[in-house]
């Protein structure tokens, strides 16, 4: 199997897409008469609570059009230095809307305000006019995916080699069941642990939900591995005086190797792809752009 993370665009909809995208009422969205694109577009402007919102086809054409509604040719846009209307859409700041960027150096894709400030041009003739700051917060979902990822694996890895040194069955199938639970019995129980700790609405109580969440990935995918190490080498490696962290991190690790690939990528994805918690329990200021 090939997985492809490059970009959202080369995802491939699967055949329950293809058939609700069949059986989707369809009209002229010219004329405002396609019933789909319109309950899309209300749907999106009530989350975010603006009067309307119009559907793009691809996010560089959100950008694009964004940055043309509030610019005149001759102005200056300011924008961190890694962000994707500076370096990924083929020059379209300059092409469609005839503007120039001022790049800033920020902290993982953000500026602070300060940056800003000290970034816009003074009202002399010969500057630019600067009109529009661009932020962009699509690396919020890099970070959680990785920081999640990181954090459910320092977890799952003793945890697996624990269980399969001890030959226990009952904690993987706890973590089994808790996996398969639906997300809504967590919820509430989830916000006020998070809440009564101060860490509600943080990108910390996102990165731990979502290592809780891809635990039990990690941990399945590990245990076969874990099960096929011969005992007699963790053996020899105690009568050597190993202790328990030496042979995990210096024998286990090196020969489950590929298990550990397998368990980071799968744990990636399930994070990055899984937007429940990212909705409902963290505020508007640090939510993280849903991508699939």
């Amino acid at each position: 199997m090939f997985i492809d993370l490059r970009s959202d665009t080369v995802t491939k909809p699967s055949p329950e897409m293809k058939q609700f995208m069949l059986q989707a009422e369809l009209g002229d969205d010219v004329y405002g008469d396609d019933p789909t694109v319109n309950m899309l577009e209300a749907t999106v402007a009530a989350y975010f609570g603006f009067e309307s919102a119009v559907f793009c086809a691809s996010g560089t054409m959100t950008n694009q059009i964004a940055i043309k509604t509030h610019t005149i040719p001759g102005d200056e846009v300011i924008c961190d230095i890694t962000s994707h209307v500076y370096n990924y859409e083929g020059g379209g700041i300059a092409f469609n809307s005839g503007v120039q960027v001022r790049p800033v150096m920020g902290t993982a894709g953000k500026i602070t305000a300060e940056q800003m400030e000290a970034q816009i041009q003074p009202a002399i003739i010969n500057l630019p006019r600067t009109s529009l700051v661009v932020l962009e917060n699509t690396l919020n979902s890099f970070y959680v995916a990785g920081g999640s990822t990181v954090l459910g694996l320092l977890l799952a890895l003793p945890a697996a080699y624990a269980i399969s040194w001890h030959r226990m069955t009952w904690p993987a199938t706890l973590t089994l069941f808790a996996r398969m639970a639906p997300g809504t019995l967590f919820l509430l129980p989830w916000f006020i642990m998070f809440s009564n700790v101060g860490l509600s609405g943080t990108h910390a109580a996102l990165i731990i939900t979502h290592a809780v969440i891809t635990l039990p990935i990690a941990l399945w995918t590990m245990l076969p591995h874990f099960d096929g190490l011969p005992r007699e080498l963790t053996e020899s490696a105690q009568i050597d005086g190993c202790s328990s962290l030496k042979i995990l991190t210096l024998i286990a690790l090196p020969i489950v190797m590929p298990g550990l690939i397998v368990a980071i990528i799968l744990s990636f994805i399930f994070s990055w792809n899984y937007f429940y918690f990212t909705i409902l329990i963290i505020e508007n200021k640090i939510r993280s752009t849903c991508f699939a």
